[in-house]
């Protein structure tokens, strides 16, 4: 009889001689942080749940469309409205009525300006008085065709983006409503008109299908902003509302001239993809991905970039679009799928978050179904009382196409998580395309730090592959699974 063999489930990839594990795991609201561990590979991954749910923040609205946290206030787009949210989570509606309740809107703030681009329209809000100001003159006097379509803001002055034309047009310093046409400049690099726009504090990037022009600020009191030497990036941007700065960073995602090439990650002038090819593969095979819009949150010494596509799959009854959220870990550069179960469809669909911002202590995100805040944190274990569905479907292990064993899987959890919860353990040996092996399995209760969850005796197959699910609102750390097999392995 043959040696028996204990090893690593939970791990990108392994090979020991023959065995190996093919295929990317993949995880839903759920996500690999990285530990301390054996040489083998064993316990040097664990599982952490992702974040759920609460509302915070209660409006009559339903679409949050974009917002903004500035000096300790909060600011958004909801509907054809404009409010303001207090550090104590009180909304109230400034007043003013948009042309429209949908489409791209963006806000930006500097000194005792906001400033919101909606539905064709700038609209300033001074902060000290919370008057609301139409100034879309400031652009359509100097040419009627610069109708704004995307605000940003650097180093006390406003920058605007608009439509039917490759100009961008800059403020004075700390006024949004002084504008005049020397303070436009034409990216030299992009052809065709410009569509979206992203800042860090060094540099600004400004985005067409073709390719993104990188500017910087000269300090100059009268045009202030310079080209970059070599600063063009041949990578179009395929989604405008994909564009998300983060920590110095900008992510979006990118396409050139033969096709979609995923998601695109600029640092300064230099750039790459942080996709994968089977993540560019999937998106591809959607009824849409122009549409997808961008957030960012980070727990647990991890920050993530969250890109949400709308329109999946419009053809399921024609009563509703299926929709995803795809978050990509910053930290460990892995991607996972974020979802929110819909009651009322019976069905795991996008995140409930359009946008985020960081007010009165708390990550707050904007929802898109129904205008309210949501805050989003680790100790939360459900959304606002809806399930919070976890599942983890492991690599497969194979033996160069040789029958194994396996004899026992045992799945660590961290901690005692308690209140007789349960994990489904299903398993598969066709490459994960089906499971139909189901287990369920008693999770260890409050106090057992020590208890392992088994399944044993899953017979022969020349693959093996594993899917693990667990809906209670518990928290969940899982820190390996492992496999004891015999076989054919040397």
């Amino acid at each position: 009889m043959a040696d028996r063999k204990v090893v690593p489930f939970l791990v990108p990839t392994f090979q020991q001689k023959g065995l190996k594990i093919i295929g990317q795991q993949k995880l839903t609201n759920c996500y690999f942080h990285m530990t301390p561990g054996l040489p083998d590979g064993r316990g040097q991954m664990s599982v952490l749940s992702c974040p759920g749910t609460i509302s915070r923040v209660t409006t009559s609205g339903s679409l949050v469309r974009a917002c903004i946290s500035y000096n300790n206030v909060g600011y958004a787009v909801i509907d054809n409205k404009i409010f303001k949210i207090t550090s104590g989570l009180v909304a109230s509606d400034l007043g003013t009525t948009l042309s429209g309740s949908t489409g791209e809107a963006s806000i930006a703030a500097t000194g005792t300006e906001v400033v919101v681009c909606a539905n064709s329209k700038i609209y300033r809000i001074n902060t000290l008085t919370d008057v609301v100001t139409d100034i879309t003159s400031v652009l359509t006097t100097i040419n009627a065709l610069n109708i704004p379509i995307w605000v940003l803001s650097q180093n006390s002055r406003f920058i605007y983006i608009t439509s039917n034309a490759n100009t961008v047009h800059i403020s004075d310093l700390l006024n949004a409503n002084s504008i005049t046409s020397i303070n436009g400049y034409q990216p030299n690099t992009i052809a065709g008109t410009i569509s979206a726009g992203a800042v860090t504090p060094w540099f600004q990037y400004y985005f067409n299908e073709n390719a993104v022009e990188v500017y910087r600020d000269t300090g100059a009191e009268i045009g202030p902003f310079s080209r970059v030497d070599g600063g063009a990036i041949p990578v179009g941007i395929a989604a405008d509302k994909s564009v998300q700065s983060i920590m110095n960073k900008v992510y979006y995602l990118g396409r050139t001239e033969s096709g979609l090439l995923g998601v695109i990650e600029i640092n300064g002038l230099d750039y790459k993809v942080v996709s994968t090819p089977d993540f560019v593969e999937t998106i591809k095979g959607y009824d849409s991905f122009s549409d997808a819009i961008s957030w960012t949150d980070t727990h647990n010494g991890h920050l993530f970039y969250n890109i949400t596509f709308p329109t999946v799959d419009t053809t399921i009854a024609y009563a509703y679009n299926d929709s995803v959220t795809w978050s990509y870990d910053i930290t460990t550069n892995m991607w996972f799928i974020r979802t929110n179960f819909e009651t009322s469809t019976g069905r795991s669909m996008r995140h409930i978050a359009n946008c985020n911002m960081f007010l009165g202590g708390k990550q707050l995100v904007g929802s898109y179904r129904d205008g309210d805040f949501y805050e989003i944190d680790t100790s939360l274990y459900d959304d606002s009382g809806t399930e919070l569905r976890r599942e983890i479907i492991t690599g497969t292990l194979v033996d160069r196409d040789m029958l194994f064993s396996i004899y026992n899987i045992e799945i660590d959890i961290e901690r005692g998580i308690g209140d007789n919860s349960n994990i489904v353990i299903e398993v598969s040996k066709d490459r994960a395309n089906t499971f139909p092996l189901s287990f369920i399995r008693e999770l260890p209760n409050a106090g057992e730090y020590n208890k392992r969850v088994r399944v044993a005796s899953l017979g022969s197959a020349r693959s093996f592959a594993l899917k693990l699910t667990m809906t209670d609102s518990i928290p969940w750390a899982l820190t390996g699974i492992t496999a004891e097999l015999e076989g054919s392995i040397e």
